[in-house]
């Protein structure tokens, strides 16, 4: 089943990424692994629909089942440089990485801004 219950699978162009949400505090680690946060791993396919659950791990084995069960196989997919998306290309869609890390917010087509701009990320 998909993350909403929704049976048709995304296609087109569809983004995928992460955020953590929870309280403010004041000191200690921020983003990725930050105590005390939450989870949500958001897909959208652009031109469409937004989907968005908890996850509790960032981990290949809990995203990409996700992404297998919403996104459509062959399509084209944008994501940033998590190693959980590195093999996306190996089992059917069209993956291409911006790297954050860098400063790289897109690259030609490929971006996670629609989905940042949600307020998934």
């Amino acid at each position: 089943m998909d993350m909403l219950g929704m049976n048709r699978l995304m296609s087109g162009h569809v983004e995928v990424d992460e955020t953590y949400v929870g309280g403010k505090r004041k000191g200690g680690k921020r983003g990725r692994g930050a105590p005390g946060k939450t989870v949500v791993f958001g897909v959208l396919e652009r031109g469409g629909v937004v989907k968005g659950r908890v996850v509790s791990n960032v981990k290949r084995s809990t995203l990409q089942p996700i992404i297998r069960a919403n996104v459509e196989e062959g399509t084209t997919v944008s994501s940033d440089e998590l190693k959980s998306y590195k093999d996306l290309s190996k089992i059917g869609y069209d993956h291409g990485v911006v790297e954050h890390g860098i400063g790289q917010y897109a690259s030609g087509p490929h971006h996670v801004n629609a989905l940042e701009g949600f307020g998934v990320s």
